[in-house]
Formats: structure tokens, C-alpha cells, sequence
């Protein structure tokens, strides 16, 4: 009885392939050939207008930080080469005074005077960008001769968006005046 059933089912089931023009196990197949073209878009960085306020005692050695709000580098150039972040003033700290010609200058050839400084923290990966490959930069002094490392993204990396912020601290030097001073920081990414 139990080889009559399968028999039976077996009879059934080519009659179901034939009737119902089910394609049997051998069945051919073609392909379709997909493309993907995809065009590069570009390099840039968003930056916090500011400002960041530092404030605090003119006496010699005080140190005064703020936080930096959050920047954000995107490479959508779809090349994969990297990139770098640099700092630097765009001037010495000049007085904001109209007519005040006091001034803090920002040289690193003038070692007696304690720079400016800004760190960064480690970046961030935005939606599904991969952080592997994108650092944080040793940071350091910003002068408006000279550039400090802030972020970095190594050959193969960096594709996509990533946000950053960081720390700027300021140590008066004894030449200071009691005054208010100001200097832009410009970050620029290449």
C-alpha cells in the first residue's frame, strides 16, 4: 500500500507540472546584466560661525579654555584619497575696539609667547559613513603663518560625513593688556 501512495504521488505530481506548466528541475536561465554609474560630488567642511568666547583674569600664566562647537567634514567625491583638516588664525588677537591698537601676537618664532592652542576630539561617523581609517590630529598651536593638524582621513577612508569639535585654550602672556581681542580660527580641508 505505502509504494502504491507514493507511486500515486509521484504520477500526481508530474501530471501538476505538465498541466500547469510548472518548469521541472532542470529548468534553464539567462542573465541581465545591472550597471551602476556612479558621478563624484565634492569636498567640503561646515564650521561653527562662532563665537567662542574666552574670558578671563589678564594676569600672566591664567589659563582660559571654551569649547568649539561641532564642524563637520563630507566627501562625497567618491575617491577615496583622504583627507586633512588644518587650523590656523587669520590674524594675531587684535583688539576689538574701535581705534585700539593693542595687539597679542601669534608667531611661533616668539616661543615666550604662549600660543594659542586647539585640540579636537576624535570624529564622529554620520549615518552610515565608516570611521576606520579617520583620526583625530595632534592639534597644537594656530598661528596665522603656519597650520596645526586637526583631522585626518588616510588614503582608502574617509568617504562620507563626519563630525568633530574640540577645545581651544589660551594662556595670557605677560605682555597682555586688559582688553578685548579677537581672531578668526579657520579650519580648511583638503
Amino acid at each position: 500500500m505505502r509504494k502504491s501512495l507514493v507511486f500515486g504521488a509521484g504520477i500526481a505530481g508530474m501530471l501538476a507540472t505538465s498541466l500547469l506548466g510548472v518548469a521541472p528541475a532542470s529548468a534553464a536561465s539567462g542573465g541581465t546584466t545591472l550597471t551602476v554609474a556612479l558621478t563624484g560630488g565634492s569636498l567640503s567642511i561646515t564650521v561653527p560661525a562662532g563665537p567662542v568666547a574666552l574670558s578671563g583674569s589678564a594676569a600672566f600664566g591664567t589659563v582660559l579654555t571654551a569649547s568649539i562647537p561641532t564642524s563637520t567634514v563630507t566627501d562625497d567625491r567618491g575617491t577615496l584619497l583622504g583627507w586633512t583638516v588644518v587650523g590656523s588664525t587669520t590674524t594675531d588677537l587684535l583688539a576689538t575696539a574701535t581705534g585700539d591698537t593693542h595687539s597679542i601676537v601669534l608667531d611661533p618664532a616668539l616661543p615666550a609667547l604662549p600660543p594659542l592652542s586647539v585640540v579636537m576630539t576624535a570624529p564622529t561617523a554620520v549615518g552610515t559613513s565608516l570611521l576606520s581609517g579617520v583620526t583625530v590630529g595632534a592639534g597644537g598651536p594656530v598661528y596665522p603663518t603656519s597650520t596645526t593638524t586637526l583631522e585626518t582621513a588616510l588614503l582608502g577612508a574617509g568617504g562620507g560625513s563626519y563630525d568633530y569639535s574640540g577645545t581651544v585654550t589660551f594662556i595670557v602672556p605677560s605682555n597682555a593688556y586688559a582688553d578685548n581681542y579677537s581672531t578668526t580660527l579657520t579650519q580648511t580641508v583638503s
